[in-house]
């Protein structure tokens, strides 16, 4: 399941809730960081694009020289994107078939000892009862909240954090998208409160770098209003 949102709209928040109570959540942006620190082939790519002043001569990624390029606009972003997003869409899929594969194994190990218990290894198993991941996957309402998802089985679901899930087009990767939503006014207090010395002309700049709120609410199965 994909978890969005615009920037300040609390979706780390939600995403820490979600592993509190025991689920494994991908961070697309940790994940994107990390593979412009670390990886060789993306410090090429971003030097001949930005300029060799993009990470210091340590090898230490310059982060104001980054984002003064991606706030020229939408056409710099995206090719820093172009970049970025296939290395971190390749780590997710890593993720996901290592989840899939344990719980796999788990599931396959549980089965075969209740056919041992029951004594009838040729036995077929029952159909399970319709679960919390059933009836969310078929839900008719597109309002949801953090203890709805909380409450889903442990080691069913990867949740994905991704601010930018439509604009990359990462809500291929997933079963179900969530938007958690703020209002514009809501996005740009808290942004300028961040203590980071914002102002609002500099608040509306990074707001208007993502897909607007009303498109993001019709693409998404759901959302969560954390206004």
């Amino acid at each position: 399941m994909g978890i969005t949102g615009g920037i300040a709209s609390g979706k780390s928040y939600v995403c820490h809730q979600l592993e509190a109570a025991g689920h494994p959540v991908f961070y697309c942006d940790d994940e994107a960081k990390r593979i412009i620190r670390t990886a060789p082939a993306v410090r090429r790519e971003l030097s001949a694009l930005v300029g060799p002043e993009v990470y210091t001569p340590e090898g230490q990624l310059n982060k104001p020289v980054l984002s003064a390029w991606l706030c020229r606009g939408q056409r710099q972003a995206h090719q820093v994107n172009a970049i970025v997003h296939p290395r971190v869409a390749e780590a997710f899929a890593a993720r996901a078939a290592a989840l899939e594969a344990a719980a796999l194994a788990t599931a396959l190990e549980a089965t075969a000892q209740k056919m041992l218990d029951l004594g009838a290894a040729a036995q077929e198993m029952p159909d399970l009862p319709a679960d919390a991941l059933t009836r969310i996957l078929q839900a008719s309402s597109r309002e949801i909240d953090i203890a709805t998802l909380a409450a889903l089985p442990r080691g069913r679901v990867l949740f994905m954090e991704c601010a930018l899930l439509f604009e990359a087009a990462f809500d291929r990767f997933v079963h179900r998208s969530v938007l958690v939503h703020v209002r514009r006014e809501t996005q740009l207090r808290r942004l300028m409160a961040r203590g980071s010395g914002i102002d609002r002309a500099g608040a509306e700049a990074w707001i208007d770098l993502q897909m607007g709120e009303e498109e993001k609410m019709a693409r998404a199965d759901f959302w969560l209003d954390n206004d």
